[in-house]
């Protein structure tokens, strides 16, 4: 026996209003619910021996919205999708999830193991016309340790995902990777002859910028999760960068109107 909590909705019309002013859902993007869904192995998700699955995520509204809920759907059921290539539905999902439970437990009665899995995805917005999207997710279906990771996603005010070239003058690269090594030898208390290797315990001796990133209003954060730069112990590593250090860096000129437009807010 198993139970099921089926996908819930909190509704936040009346609760929401923008980061600068007042709310226009005409013109800028907001959360509409918020959605739950839980499948355990008949117990509860505050018990320590209790295996669940679980995923929380928001249904957005506003310009270009469809795209991003897509988005959001995409990746709940990838992080849930415990091994399926083509995950269609959570509920799916639950029943292979404690079906492979339960079929774990009777091949070693004897491991006392719970399994979990949780994926919540949120959405805030950062400035005038950014908004971030995130997604924290954790697991552990037995081994030495869990898996967990952050990622997000830069999204314009009319639902479109930036990318950081959309965001830096070309050939940005370099420069930014030097703002990120100084940034972490700041955080490390590294000199700037010290090895990002052997000092500050990293896999490269230069950061590269990473397109999981999200903004406030006044920095950009670079998220490095565990085996991306650096070995697990060091877990999430995440690099602020004021604005205002990179600023020399932002478009001033953009192809596009929308790059423009957010750019504009930063400068």
């Amino acid at each position: 026996m198993y139970q099921w909590v089926k996908i819930s909705s909190v509704l936040l019309f009346a609760a929401l209003t923008a980061c600068s002013g007042s709310f226009t859902s005409e013109k800028q993007l907001y959360v509409e619910s918020k959605q739950s869904f839980e499948v355990t192995n008949d117990c509860s998700p505050d018990e320590s021996s209790c295996t669940y699955l679980s995923a929380t995520y928001p249904i957005i509204s506003g310009p270009g919205s469809e795209s991003i809920n897509l988005e959001i759907k995409n990746l709940t059921l990838s992080a849930c999708s415990f091994g399926d290539d083509n995950p269609t539905s959570l509920d799916l999902i639950g029943d292979a999830f404690i079906t492979e439970f339960k079929q774990f437990q009777q091949d070693y009665p004897e491991s006392p193991i719970a399994w979990e899995i949780t994926s919540e995805i949120t959405w805030e917005q950062a400035t005038d016309t950014l908004y971030n999207l995130s997604q924290y997710f954790t697991s552990y279906t037995g081994g030495a340790h869990g898996n967990s990771y952050q990622l997000y996603q830069v999204y314009s005010n009319s639902g479109i995902r930036l990318q950081l070239g959309d965001l830096f003058i070309s050939s940005f690269e370099g420069k930014l990777s030097s703002q990120l090594d100084n940034q972490f030898r700041k955080m490390r208390g590294l000199s700037a002859k010290q090895s990002l290797t052997s000092h500050g315990n990293l896999f490269v001796e230069r950061i590269e910028p990473t397109n999981n990133f999200y903004f406030t209003e006044n920095s950009i954060h670079f998220i490095y999760n565990a085996y991306d730069i650096a070995p697990y112990v060091e877990g999430t590593i995440d690099i602020e960068i004021p604005l205002q250090e990179v600023k020399h860096l932002l478009r001033s000129n953009s192809n596009t109107k929308q790059a423009e437009k957010h750019i504009s807010s930063l400068n």
